[in-house]
């Protein structure tokens, strides 16, 4: 085409929300001839009107279209056809679509705020419109922890720049842990009315130990919280997977514990503990599940570890959608004691996975985690999997199993490992001699008993009950189980009674 008018279809204008004269560029696409604007006008639009036209526009040239633009008082978006007639030797008729914004007035806030540990901060925000007062008509606040956060602000902010303050407080309520909302602003401004701050605080956890299953001889909760489990199927008490541990439980693949729902087993924030040992691998085998599967996988929540059918530890979450978020961690070692421990954070939504205190695998991403209530209300199981723990049970021994209500770090995780859940914890069984045994020479006699990491002990001995002779004052602690000989029972003796108290 000779002449050829060439423009886009379609221009977007700065706009400011004054009388603007704007500037369209035409350019001449042709060889020889010269292209000639006859007419340019805006059908039916009270914003947009045609100033001028250009001179005749030779070829390989640019002229341009000048338009006025009034805004008549509004704000928001603009748009218009331009039509266009030359002599273009093809189309002789163009339409440009002209289209621009007057973000007048316009609210700047930051996405977020963080309280951390105090219990209210301050938010500026600024109306950036060059010409319009800011008019803000409410704060609200909505989410999940929307009643434990208020915020007030300004009315209204000056056109230009003008700024001020949104006060948020936060109260806890006596609740501890993460808490999170959204903080809505609503204001005239007329691409944005409703700008959206995400709020959280944090308060820390007077104990973060939720539960406790030492799985020394049944599903008893030493923490002291109460959940205890019960035991479905044959378990056998065997030895522990190291000193700290005391003693362990063999689920023999068709037998569980189960611990009744409590919205406490399934936190927002979680870390779950144990030692396994496998006796084979594959089969979807769960040593641990609190998971609801809602009508076959509409929807799922909660978190469970399987030892897969590839033979790998695998932690999965059901984030409230059909099909699960899965992160393998790695094989398992058959008839091996292997430390695991899996963690969610919600803050920085990534989950974790650690074999032997080792971080194996990680992922960090949107919507990975729904607890186990928020639809149904399914019971916690031990050594078996599924909703109702009657499938995926796992086959072999099971020791020192922990939960707790925040995301654990790799150090905590270690101490864990090294010093059992009590260790870490400080928590303990009750103080029990567990054990009363001749031995391991003639003449002697070795106790044991449950105890906390780093706490030191006296053992006394009586043969009457009234006289108590000290063996030791000075008896430091093995974990959560310690041993002790006595080395000086006197010879002849035919009974002998043994105490232990903290120091």
């Amino acid at each position: 085409a000779d002449p050829a008018l060439s423009t886009p279809n379609a221009i977007m204008v700065d706009l400011d929300g004054t009388l603007q004269s704007l500037d369209i560029p035409i350019k001449n696409g042709g060889q020889t001839q010269s292209l000639t604007i006859s007419a340019a006008t805006f059908e039916d639009d009270a914003n947009f009107s045609v100033s001028t036209l250009p001179g005749s526009i030779a070829p390989g040239q640019t002229g341009n279209i000048t338009i006025a633009f009034n805004p008549l008082g509004a704000n928001g978006e603009f748009s218009a056809d331009l039509q266009i007639t030359s002599n273009d030797s093809l189309t002789a008729a163009r339409i440009i679509s002209i289209s621009g914004v007057i973000h007048d007035p316009m609210l700047v806030s930051d996405q977020t705020l963080d309280l951390g540990e105090t219990t209210n901060g301050s938010l500026t925000i600024t109306n950036s419109g060059a010409t319009r007062e800011l008019n803000i008509s409410a704060f609200n606040i909505t989410g999940p922890d929307a009643e434990n956060f208020k915020a007030s602000g300004p009315a209204s902010l000056a056109a230009g720049g003008g700024t001020g303050n949104v006060e948020v407080t936060f109260d806890s309520q006596g609740e501890e842990g993460t808490f999170t909302a959204s903080l809505e602003i609503v204001s005239d401004d007329p691409l944005v009315p409703n700008a959206v701050v995400a709020l959280s605080a944090q308060v820390p956890f007077g104990d973060i130990l939720v539960a406790w299953w030492p799985l020394d001889i049944d599903g008893t909760d030493a923490s002291g919280n109460g959940f205890n489990g019960t035991i479905e199927g044959s378990v056998t008490s065997a030895e522990g997977a190291n000193a700290t541990t005391g003693g362990s439980l063999t689920f023999d693949g068709g037998s569980r514990i189960d611990v009744p729902f409590d919205q406490n087993l399934n936190p927002t924030n979680f870390t779950v503990t144990m030692w396994a040992n496998a006796s084979t691998t594959g089969g979807f085998a769960s040593p641990i599940t609190s998971r609801d599967d809602v009508n076959g996988g509409v929807s799922t929540h909660g978190f469970i570890i399987y030892n897969d059918n590839g033979g790998s530890w695998n932690f999965w979450t059901g984030d409230g959608n059909p099909g699960w978020d899965t992160l393998p961690a790695g094989p398992v070692l058959t008839d091996t004691w292997t430390h695991l421990a899996i963690s969610y954070d919600s803050l920085t939504e990534t989950k974790s996975f650690y074999v032997d205190g080792v971080l194996a695998a990680s992922d960090t991403a949107a919507n990975q985690y729904s607890p186990n209530g928020t639809v149904e209300m399914e019971v916690l199981h031990i050594g078996a999997g599924q909703d109702d723990g009657l499938n995926f049970y796992f086959d072999g021994k099971i020791d020192d199993v922990g939960l707790f209500r925040a995301a654990l770090s790799e150090q905590d995780i270690n101490t864990i490992m090294t010093s059992g859940v009590g260790g870490f914890s400080g928590a303990a069984r009750d103080l029990v001699i567990t054990a009363l045994n001749f031995g391991p020479a003639d003449g002697q006699v070795t106790i044991t008993f449950d105890s906390v990491s780093n706490a030191t002990y006296i053992v006394e001995r009586s043969t009457d009950l009234i006289i108590w002779d000290e063996l030791t004052d000075n008896l430091n602690s093995d974990g959560e189980t310690t041993t002790f000989t006595d080395l000086s029972l006197p010879a002849g003796t035919s009974k002998a009674f043994y105490r232990v108290r903290p120091l």
